[in-house]
């Protein structure tokens, strides 16, 4: 009986979450939020890439210059995937003339992961000269399907969102048998992998970007995510699975419960767009003037027209010729005369020049010879002094430069930690102070509880000792330098991105561990000495690292991201949770997907 109310209540639960996500999904407005996201584009053009693909063909008169331009300036980037999202965004935008006009085929067609090939045939859907046909770009992701249906990102683990960006990029093309074939398995797969609540879990997380990608890739087909059966678990669509990642402001977070996310809220606009459109995404439509510019072209040829009018009557006047004639002539005489009255003064006056300069010149060669002897002696004399200063400087700045070689590293040590005591100093008073004001208040309350005022005295007694043992410590204070470690063994460590960029950020290297360190631990004790920052949304027992340096999550594509490996295998715990040995090899890397880290331990 117990088992049974149970089971009513978690469907009563699932049942009234259905109803009012499905009502939220008829009420939102998704319009009243473009002004906004259009005004803030250029703030962060990388997901701003996306949007604009989805707001040129939701207005076809929208300017989005400003945006063209800022991504036309960049630099072609090493990562092909992202010089081919640049292809499109310029396009989008209207902008010509780039060096995004034509990409190195070569590249194009190097760029053999699932991704690679998606975009690739996104240019070639929109006419792009790749270097090969469209049917080629077919063949070639067509080749990547796995058994399932699906299509990994690198290897052959398929994934939602790759599976429903290769959909995207088959759309326009879904009439052929055997891409209509691969279609349908796609969906299957995709349907296949949506939960109960409407969502997909990926990486252990349901979230805000998968969903976006499924209603993406079935809009671009012409079909309406609110109402396809097969994406409907429990009477709750996808469509409105997206929308329970909806913040009150309209902006989209990653999670549930995680905050306002740009990467989430760029694809969830899109989605919302394009299932009104119902037409393939990606293909580009082409750019139409607004009325304003418009009104401009006319109103120039208008002008054009009348200041050719205006110049033609002045060609044609044959009266005036007898007239200009006997001007020509006055004047011509006029002209001889001032000519040889300016001749004879000018001869006379360079007589006089010449006279002038003849005397200046004697004058000035007995002058000279008298300063040149002066200046000799005075030159000696002060190089004689400069010399002498010179050797006394030199003496002084090397003395100086062995104090400060032998002074400044204690000093500045010194310096620091005066630094962090007084800034530890102050926050134990601003503690103490701060629980001092909360008993006062509770007194004008007129609070009689002792056990309250007894639980603030211990909680700001406890926070004023915890930062007393463990001390603050400044930016400048926390990075750089060696720390000293009790190394009870020794590991091989690295931070790699070489999969999205052509760099290491920190080379493989022997470094010493003390025992019980972690994945996560000796992440942050050697990034500190780098002076790397590193960015964790989870917590110290479970970690969820999104960015290290200044290369964070979503950067090269929805799925891309921090992990890692241990002896080539990443393993089932987080980071915070593995306990490294003795000749372990672990590796920190940014991957375009996860199925780039292989299999778990």
């Amino acid at each position: 009986m117990k088992n049974k109310l149970i089971c009513i209540l978690a469907a009563l639960v699932i049942l009234s979450s259905a109803v009012r996500m499905s009502a939220y999904a008829e009420n939102y407005d998704y319009t009243k939020k473009l002004p906004e996201l259009i005004s803030q584009l250029s703030d962060d053009p990388e997901n701003g890439c996306f949007l604009s693909i989805a707001l040129c063909r939701y207005d076809k008169t929208l300017d989005l210059t400003q945006l063209g331009e800022l991504i036309a300036a960049k630099d072609v980037p090493i990562n092909t995937v992202t010089a081919m999202k640049y292809v499109l965004t310029v396009k989008a935008c209207g902008i010509e003339g780039s060096v995004y006009d034509s990409l190195d085929k070569e590249r194009i067609k190097a760029a053999q992961s699932t991704s690679g090939l998606v975009f690739s045939l996104h240019l070639a859907n929109n006419g792009y000269d790749t270097g090969m046909t469209v049917q080629e770009h077919i063949d070639r992701l067509l080749a990547r399907v796995t058994e399932s249906g699906g299509y990994p990102t690198i290897g052959t683990t398929p994934d939602i969102d790759m599976s429903a960006m290769a959909v995207q990029a088959l759309a326009p093309h879904k009439d052929e048998p055997r891409v209509a074939e691969a279609i349908d398995k796609a969906l299957s797969y995709l349907s296949s992998q949506q939960k109960e609540s409407g969502a997909f879990k990926y990486f252990g997380s349901e979230n805000c970007e998968n969903c976006a990608q499924v209603i993406m890739a079935l809009s671009s087909l012409g079909i309406d995510a609110r109402t396809d059966g097969r994406f409907i678990k429990n009477g709750v669509s996808v469509y409105d699975a997206l929308l329970s990642y909806l913040l009150p402001d309209g902006s989209f977070e990653h999670t549930h419960g995680t905050g306002a996310n740009g990467t989430a809220t760029a694809q969830a606009y899109c989605a919302l767009i394009n299932n009104d459109l119902l037409e393939p995404f990606y293909v580009i439509p082409e750019r139409q003037q607004t009325p304003e510019t418009e009104t401009e072209t006319e109103t120039e040829t208008e002008t054009e027209t009348e200041t050719e009018t205006e110049t033609e009557p002045e060609t044609t006047a044959p009266e005036t010729e007898e007239i200009t004639e006997t001007e020509e002539i006055t004047e011509t005489e006029e002209i001889t005369e001032v000519e040889e009255t300016t001749e004879v003064e000018e001869t006379t006056e360079t007589e006089v020049i010449t006279e002038t300069e003849e005397v200046t010149e004697t004058e000035e060669t007995t002058v000279e010879e008298t300063t040149v002897t002066e200046e000799a002696t005075e030159t000696e004399e002060i190089t004689e002094t400069k010399e002498e200063q010179t050797a006394t400087q030199k003496i002084t700045s090397e003395e100086k430069a062995e104090e400060e070689t032998t002074e400044t590293p204690e000093t500045e040590k010194e310096q620091g930690k005066t630094r962090n005591n007084k800034l530890t100093a102050i926050l134990i008073i601003a503690v103490c102070a701060a629980g001092l004001i909360i008993c006062v208040v509770m007194l004008i309350l007129k609070r009689k509880r002792i056990i309250d005022y007894v639980i603030v005295i211990v909680l700001t007694a406890g926070v004023a000792v915890y930062l007393g043992i463990s001390g603050v410590k400044l930016g400048k204070d926390y990075f750089g330098g060696e720390e000293t470690v009790d190394a009870t063994a020794y590991i091989t460590f690295s931070v790699d991105c070489s999969l999205v960029a052509d760099r290491e950020m920190i080379p493989p290297e022997k470094i010493g561990i003390e025992e019980n360190e972690t994945a996560y631990s000796v992440l942050i004790r050697i990034c500190r000495q780098k002076g790397l920052t590193v960015v964790n949304n989870g917590s110290k027992l479970n970690p969820y690292i999104s960015g290290i340096g200044d290369l964070y999550e979503a950067e090269y594509g929805p799925t891309s991201g921090w992990g890692y490996k241990v002896n080539g295998k990443a393993p089932s715990v987080g980071s915070g949770s593995y306990f490294l040995n003795d000749g372990d090899v672990l590796e920190w890397l940014y991957v375009p997907d996860v199925s780039c880290l292989g299999g778990y331990e």
